[in-house]
């Protein structure tokens, strides 16, 4: 996603547009819903290890 996000701000070739758009539609939006359903589930647990304050 990086790699898509730095290539974005410094192209204007179609082609690369186009092949970071279906990364976003088929790849990105997988890995971001995961990531949010972790942090929903630490969030929401007892241990809360990601947001548990010391």
């Amino acid at each position: 996603m990086h790699k898509s996000r730095n290539l974005t701000s410094h192209t204007y070739n179609e082609e690369t547009a186009d092949e970071i758009a279906n990364a976003v539609k088929n790849e990105y939006v997988v890995l971001l819903n995961g990531l949010s359903h972790r942090l929903e589930e630490e969030q929401n647990s007892q241990q809360g290890s990601l947001f548990k304050s010391d």
